[in-house]
């Protein structure tokens, strides 16, 4: 997900006074930033403090608009504080229900969109929490959640197409000013020396002007188009994927629009990225690199490189790669779950989304962390592709009662299972890296939990089409369970250091994931009462089984809980 945009915050000369009461629309402003930067000091560590001040925040937000209705400044630092304690899991829960606290800050939005309809930043936000509460609409499952959900999706893609070409506009205007201003600099460098002379004269007998606020707002870069191109193309992900079964017409219009970003935007504005950056040098001495084989398999070597000048257009490449196979893969997805095509042309577009990838230059630069990092990524996110495709093939029963498509399932779980296992040594070592820097233990966790789920439906296709006589999958079986194990260390310390996934992950929720699926392992290898032997088991693990039953009903609607197990259970 992208950033929302930082709001621009109040500035003022030192020494000013304070107010004891807000009067003005500056002075409201100044007191709520002042409770924010209470908020933040005491965030660490007593958020119950810390959600103290932010909520005196909102209400200075809220008395001020009070007053001061039209004040687009006063809104969208209310609308964008109230998104940013909406993602803080440790202040969240001290604020109220998390889906009624979106829904507020979506109402913010809109209020600050009313005032400012030009405004790239709260096009761009706005997008954003619509995208956000869409999502929460479809994970809650409510009757009419879906709909609503679709229709919060095309409002953002909309808002998001706004935001870009607003940025655009704003951006190479920006630069034919620039341009402009060197020509002119240029035909004034002759008489350089006469003019700094009248600046130095001039300057002695100015007086200083009063003190006043200014909002600072940085100007749109490259980067600023590239990461609102990529939005929108998440959000059409999103909006295709929630679609489903979804019309060929309305696929063909939802690609329609994403195309002009994949075809051209995107190279465009990469291209636009410089290729140095003269504030950040990446340090690689002793640390294990990913390189490249001549058979593109990734192994991991020790660097004697100290030092190496960071690429900013090639991480931007990178990121802009990867979501566009993934945008490529959902339309894949999509195709298949509407029946407009079948899972050997589904596995086709995956490898042609993602195989092309892994060759770009940037995998080919071995002494670049970015090499690294990318590397991964795009196993990772191959990988999960290659699992949704699992996922609904298995999920339809037929398919694994057909032999062939039961061979097709397998045959792309074996490539999943070997696009992963090159980064495996690396993933369940608690203090390795990829390149020079730490993996977060939480991205550990989802990947291993990933592999664990890739060998579980290895084994249970095994099981579905083979004789009651042949000999269970036991490896596989082996091997989902050691890498649940390690997923669920990752968790664990995930949750201990309060981390949070970039997708909104809670690690003391994936922790109960990985300990449902290890209990099922558990129970495919027993010859006891299954339900029994869950209960039991749950009580062991300190698990609710309400929770068990939760995450197993989750794992049978993704074909990951063979058919004799969720009848055992009661999901049959």
């Amino acid at each position: 997900m992208a950033k929302l945009k930082q709001a621009p915050k109040p500035k003022k000369k030192a020494g000013s006074s304070k107010q004891a009461l807000p009067e003005s629309e500056n002075d409201f402003l100044e007191l709520a930033d002042e409770h924010e930067r209470g908020g933040g000091k005491w965030k660490a560590g007593d958020a119950v403090k810390a959600t103290r001040f932010f909520v005196r925040a909102i209400e200075t937000y809220n008395a001020g608009l009070l007053k001061f209705p039209e004040s687009f400044d006063l809104a969208y630092n209310k609308a964008h504080l109230q998104y940013e304690l909406y993602q803080d899991p440790r202040i969240l829960p001290h604020l109220g229900p998390r889906l009624e606290i979106l829904k507020e800050t979506v109402q913010a939005h809109r209020y600050a969109l009313r005032l400012n309809e030009q405004n790239a930043d709260v096009l761009f936000n706005t997008a954003q929490v619509l995208t956000s509460l869409a999502e929460e609409l479809d994970d809650e499952g409510a009757s009419g959640s879906q709909e609503n959900a679709i229709q919060l999706l095309q409002e953002a893609v909309e808002l998001f197409s706004s935001c870009l070409s607003r940025q655009e506009m704003e951006f190479y205007e920006r630069q034919s000013d620039l341009a402009e201003a060197q020509v002119q600099f240029d035909n004034m460098a002759a008489s350089a020396e006469t003019q700094t002379e009248e600046v130095i004269e001039t300057s002695s007998t100015t007086s200083e002007p009063a003190q006043q606020w200014a909002l600072i707002e940085d100007p749109i870069t490259a980067d600023t188009l590239l990461e609102s191109a990529l939005a929108q193309l998440s959000c059409l992900s999103t909006l295709i994927s929630l679609s489903v079964p979804v019309p060929s017409s309305t696929l063909a219009s939802l690609t329609e629009i994403a195309n002009p970003l994949i075809q051209t935007k995107i190279s465009s504005y990469i291209s636009l990225i410089p290729t140095t950056s003269t504030k950040d040098v990446e340090s690689t001495a002793s640390l294990p690199v990913l390189s490249i084989t001549s058979n593109a398999t990734a192994t991991f070597t020790p660097s004697t490189q100290t030092q190496v000048p960071r690429n900013p257009q090639s991480e931007a490449r990178a990121e802009a790669n990867i979501a566009v196979a993934n945008f490529r893969a959902v339309a894949a997805d999509a195709e298949y779950r509407s029946s407009l095509a079948d899972l050997e042309t589904y596995a086709v577009r995956l490898k042609d989304a993602f195989e092309t990838i892994v060759g770009d230059e940037i995998a080919r630069d071995a002494s670049s962390n970015v090499a690294a990092k990318y590397l991964l990524s795009v196993a990772s996110s191959y990988a999960d592709a290659l699992d949704d495709l699992a996922a609904a093939g298995m999920k339809d029963q037929n398919e694994l009662s057909n032999l062939s498509s039961a061979k097709t399932l397998y045959s792309v779980l074996e490539k999943a299972k070997a696009t992963l296992d090159d980064f495996l040594p690396v993933l369940s070592q608690s203090q390795s890296m990829v390149g020079a820097e730490p993996y977060p233990q939480l991205k550990r966790a989802q990947l291993l939990l990933l592999y664990g789920d890739i060998r579980l439906r290895m084994y249970i296709i095994v099981a579905a089409t083979t004789q009651q006589t042949t000999a269970p999958d036991v490896q596989s079986l082996s091997d989902a369970d050691q890498s649940y194990s390690f997923a669920g260390a990752c968790a664990s310390r995930a949750a201990q250091s309060h981390e949070l996934g970039e997708d909104g992950t809670d690690p003391n929720e994936l922790l109960e994931e990985v300990n449902v699926r290890r209990l099922i392992v558990e129970a495919l290898g027993t010859s006891a009462n299954v339900l029994a032997f869950i209960q039991d088991g749950a009580k062991r693990m300190s698990l609710a089984l309400e929770r068990v039953r939760d995450v197993a009903s989750e794992m049978e609607e993704r074909g990951l809980l063979p058919k004799s197990l969720a009848e055992a259970i009661g999901f049959g």
